[in-house]
């Protein structure tokens, strides 16, 4: 899940699983958060949802590479 927070709010993914458990399946809860400060935009105002995936990916290696045994 990617999130903006209000301007002065605090909020950890913690927070989020937590406050989506009991709103939501369980299957449906985001494994993954990562807070932005703005969505990337086109022109026409739409979110370039392809630039989340380059970045998820970007950022799951990191994470891969140091949770991985050596």
């Amino acid at each position: 899940a990617w999130i903006i927070t209000k301007p002065g709010q605090t909020v950890t993914a913690d927070e989020i699983r937590d406050f989506c458990k009991g709103q939501i399946a369980h299957y449906k809860v985001p494994k993954y958060i990562q807070f932005v400060d703005a969505f990337p935009m086109t022109v026409t105002g739409k979110i370039q949802k392809f630039r989340f995936f380059v970045n998820f990916t970007v950022i799951f290696q990191a994470i891969a590479k140091f949770s991985l045994p050596q």
